[in-house]
């Protein structure tokens, strides 16, 4: 595999977003329709859906770049960057076809050399930032909103789709389906309403 094979053949999804926007729930419905996410981090309490962000990836990002959520800082990609991801993947068994990361926005330009169909998640802002207090995932510091709604930006400027999760939980699917289809996927709606849990939405949303 060389890096000029993954900006080919362009079939990566990438979904970012501002923490405890319902990044998981979008990534487990995009999984379930076939899509490789590969060894992910586990349920727990917050989530009991899974979170379907790829422990290898984020591994890579957090000793290649730091983890910089709290620090609102948007890292670009490394040299070897995109050879390092490849080797991560094979080694947890990808081998071809659609694959997924889904995480913070402030790492978008880590996959944008992948030319990826990128996903932009958005959610009323007075929920999402009870959800990060509540869960922890991230101290909602004017710095770090200002990075994620930079990066969002930068992301929507290539052409993304938004889908705000809060219209998906009601039934609006036609966001989501869009997003699916840039990749050849057509949306099933038995899947999204077998992922949707809008008591799960309403308390501990991630």
């Amino acid at each position: 595999w060389s890096s000029s094979r993954w900006t080919a053949f362009p079939i990566r999804f990438v979904v970012v977003s501002f923490p405890r926007s319902g990044s998981s729930l979008v990534a487990r419905i995009i999984a379930q329709h076939g899509v490789w996410t590969g060894t992910c981090r586990p349920a727990d309490l917050d989530n009991p859906h899974g979170y379907y962000e790829h422990i290898g990836l984020a591994s890579l990002i957090g000793e290649t770049v730091g983890h910089s959520v709290n620090r609102g800082v948007i890292p670009g990609a490394p040299d070897g960057w995109v050879e390092s991801v490849e080797r991560v993947l094979r080694a947890d068994g990808y081998e071809s076809g659609r694959w997924l990361w889904k995480g913070s926005a402030v790492y978008w330009r880590l996959f944008d050399p992948f030319n990826p169909y990128w996903i932009v998640l958005e959610r009323d802002s007075d929920e999402m930032l009870r959800s990060c207090v509540r869960s922890g995932a991230m101290r909602p510091r004017p710095h770090t909103l200002k990075a994620h709604e930079h990066a969002i930006e930068s992301v929507r400027a290539r052409g993304a789709v938004t889908v705000n999760t809060d219209d998906l939980i009601g039934g609006d699917m036609s966001a989501l389906r869009d997003a699916l289809l840039r990749g050849g996927i057509a949306l099933r709606p038995e899947i999204v309403e077998a992922c949707v849990d809008p008591d799960l939405w309403h308390g501990r949303a991630a």
